[in-house]
């Protein structure tokens, strides 16, 4: 069964799902292409949220209202994608923001101009707090960060998540294919 580790389909909580109606559109796109499960990773920012707690909240809530329309995918994990901000890596229970039922970890790199710290908080989530850290769609800072940079963003443990959108363009293709091998 295919998964979709990196969605935005819970409905009002992120730029992704404007409605009950436009997830459960998107659930039945992707039964149709084959997708089994499901994880709904929406926007964490620290920055933005008020707190952990209330973030939590709100994704329960969004996930119960879509689970009670009965979406065509039975089988949806929640999950975040969380912003890489200076001192993510000791928010207390980040560990709420995993997958659920594991120890995976989305995370997304600032689009803004690389920095060391990046590395290192990626580094303590984890070897500190002994998660899994999946960095999100790798293949879009090819145009924001420096070839060298991006090595430095490579070399981390971890796993690399990729957008089907990187297979329509030579360099992306060529750069997933490198990270494939």
């Amino acid at each position: 069964m295919t998964t979709d580790y990196h969605s935005h389909i819970l409905p009002n909580i992120d730029d992704g799902s404007d409605s009950i109606k436009t997830s459960l559109k998107m659930i039945k796109m992707m039964k149709q292409q084959g997708i089994g499960i499901i994880v709904a990773t929406p926007h964490f920012y620290m920055h933005r949220e008020a707190s952990l707690d209330s973030y939590l909240v709100k994704r329960q809530n969004a996930y119960e209202k879509l689970m009670a329309a009965d979406p065509a995918v039975k089988d949806i994990h929640i999950g975040a994608e969380v912003a890489i901000e200076k001192g993510i890596s000791v928010l207390g229970e980040l560990e709420k923001l995993c997958i659920s039922g594991t120890r995976l970890i989305l995370l997304e790199p600032p689009f803004t101009q690389y920095n060391s710290w990046i590395v290192e908080e990626i580094d303590e989530i984890a070897n500190s707090r002994r998660l899994i850290p999946i960095i999100a769609h790798v293949h879009r800072y090819m145009g924001v960060y420096s070839k060298s940079d991006l090595n430095s963003l490579m070399s981390v443990d971890a796993v690399f998540q990729i957008n089907a959108e990187a297979f329509e363009h030579f360099s992306t293709r060529r750069f997933v294919n490198k990270l494939i091998s």
